[in-house]
């Protein structure tokens, strides 16, 4: 796998997503096809929401608003895990991960759903995201005091003026070639205030405003017209088990030792 992986009892994770980004399918405009896809998932996502978006269309005249794009949103009864169908796009979110192995269960599921109903789109794009929101125990009113808890390369950049000078916040990002066409961009913060993540459908552990360090990840793979492929579980996996590693290598070299050992101990 990587250096240092390790599962924690106590995971900062605050939202992980799947995204599979396609051509534009008239399948999906048929409500026929959705409830098949529907029905299929049944037994684990039995709370169904019609969805639709507004499609922005553009020509010479200018933009204008196009039809509503048809949709589904699939959710558990326990409100932590949602499938989203669109023509273009399926998203498959979660507030409950545990295991990637799990993830890509869930993901072979929804992937057997959209056979079943006979749907095969060209992909466009592979994503996975994995959002963290870190919190501790003791209070951190400047941003270099973060240092205890995140690795200093994250850090040190808060520390170009005089130590007498209170860092209120901090952010950068960093992008990485896996190659073949993959990708993972970085992004962190440090921030005083409310959750980045309140979702509007899926439920969450509630935290009061206060100081957190987030950490985003968001690994992918691009389909262009020299990689043109059909969707399918076997390239889903494949996508997402390539951008995972590194995904993780950085999640763990983010952390000092202090906070792996906060991240040991059980939730009570």
């Amino acid at each position: 796998m990587y250096p240092n992986r390790e599962v924690f009892p106590s995971t900062p994770l605050a939202l992980v997503a799947v995204e599979a980004r396609f051509a534009d399918t008239a399948k999906l405009r048929q409500q026929s096809v959705l409830d098949v896809f529907a029905m299929h998932l049944d037994e684990s996502l039995p709370v169904v929401h019609p969805v639709q978006d507004i499609l922005i269309e553009t020509s010479s005249q200018g933009a204008s608003a196009g039809p509503p794009a048809p949709g589904l949103l699939l959710r558990n009864l326990d409100n932590t895990w949602a499938v989203t169908a669109r023509p273009h796009q399926l998203i498959i979110e979660t507030t409950a991960y545990e295991t990637f192995d799990g993830l890509v269960a869930v993901v072979d599921k929804v992937s057997a759903a959209l056979e079943s109903a006979g749907v095969s789109p060209i992909l466009e794009r592979i994503g996975l995201r994995y959002i963290d929101e870190i919190r501790v125990p003791t209070a951190v009113d400047d941003v270099r005091e973060w240092q205890d808890w995140i690795d200093n390369k994250l850090i040190r950049q808060s520390h170009l003026l005089s130590e007498d000078l209170v860092a209120t916040n901090t952010q950068g990002s960093v992008s990485y070639l896996l190659g073949d066409d993959r990708f993972l961009n970085v992004r962190y913060a440090a921030l005083n205030q409310e959750p980045v993540i309140s979702h509007r459908h899926l439920s969450r552990t509630q935290f009061a405003p206060g100081p957190f360090f987030v950490l985003d990840f968001d690994g992918f793979e691009m389909f262009g017209t020299d990689n043109q492929k059909r969707y399918s579980a076997q390239i889903m996996r494949d996508a997402l088990e390539a951008v995972h590693g590194p995904s993780g290598e950085a999640f763990q070299n983010a952390l000092t030792q202090k906070t792996r050992e906060l991240f040991r101990k059980e939730t009570t």
